[in-house]
């Protein structure tokens, strides 16, 4: 093989690896979805079966994320739209989270949107009155001479 046997195969992979990354991620998201559907039609179940019973335990217990902070990326990650922090202080209180223990609920959620945003996980578009999930800015595998070449 040659040099530009290599490069193709470079150009090949790196085209592949962008690819499946992005597959990555939005599976990531879809996971996060089905997990927040779960969360609030297990509850609503109408069978008191046994096996419904193993079903609430085992989701819940595997699932159930166990700070306000992997609550709320659960939440947002999952989120179609950007959410208010009344939204997010909505699902969270519907996914059982237990706000007993903050004295000041919707400071806590700023406070933890303030960081989410710091840590570059989450942005804002309008100063804090909706948030969203951040698609994850991945190195792009492709060189801008690769892309010309594709």
């Amino acid at each position: 093989m040659n040099a530009p046997d290599y490069k193709e195969m470079v150009m090949k992979i790196r085209a592949e690896l962008e690819v499946l990354e992005n597959q990555q991620e939005e599976t990531g998201r879809r996971i996060a979805r089905l997990k927040q559907a779960l969360i609030g039609l297990v509850p609503l179940s109408e069978s008191e079966s046994r096996h419904a019973g193993l079903i609430l335990e085992n989701s819940l217990y595997f699932m159930e994320p166990t700070t306000l902070t992997g609550a709320a990326r659960q939440i947002l990650q999952a989120a179609e739209a950007p959410l208010a922090p009344t939204a997010i202080k909505q699902q969270l209180i519907n996914m059982g989270q237990d706000l007993s223990d903050q004295k000041n609920v919707m400071a806590s959620i700023h406070s933890l949107l303030k960081r989410l945003v710091g840590s570059d996980e989450i942005e804002t578009k309008d100063n804090g009155l909706t948030y969203s999930w951040k698609r994850v800015r991945r190195r792009t595998w492709l060189s801008a001479s690769d892309r010309d070449h594709k």
